[in-house]
């Protein structure tokens, strides 16, 4: 069986929990304009055009966190990808082979091959 190295294992897992986190913080920053627009909805609901320009000024914010935070993700993929070819290589797999899908168990660092709808282990 064909393993990557504990070290680009490691990275690999780093990578994978980082960008777990920043989608947490997607969904933290979604619910906090939820909560924004709840609390401008009951505070100004007799002030229907200064409702609007609190709602558009929230919704901007959002938009920048997300902006911000989905910079970080595509980063962190670009990443994990990155690793991930590398560490296929240092164990003699072209990872850009056609016809061909492989993937890394971030168990194990067990490399895997996608036969016949099936993850096989990649053998010696």
């Amino acid at each position: 069986m064909k393993h990557i190295s504990g070290a680009n294992l490691g990275h690999l897992r780093d990578l994978l929990s980082r960008r777990e986190a920043e989608a947490t913080h997607m969904g933290v920053a979604l619910v906090e304009l939820e909560l924004a627009k709840a609390r401008i909805y009951e505070k100004y609901a007799a002030r229907r055009k200064a409702l609007h320009l609190h709602l558009g000024a929230a919704q901007h914010e959002f938009e920048m966190i997300k902006r911000a935070i989905m910079a970080r993700v595509e980063s962190l993929v670009v990443q994990q990808r990155e690793v991930g070819e590398h560490a296929m290589r240092e164990v003699g797999i072209d990872p850009h082979r056609r016809g061909t899908d492989y993937t890394i168990n971030l168990k194990n660092g067990q490399v895997l091959e996608l036969y016949d709808s099936t993850w096989i282990p990649v053998k010696e």
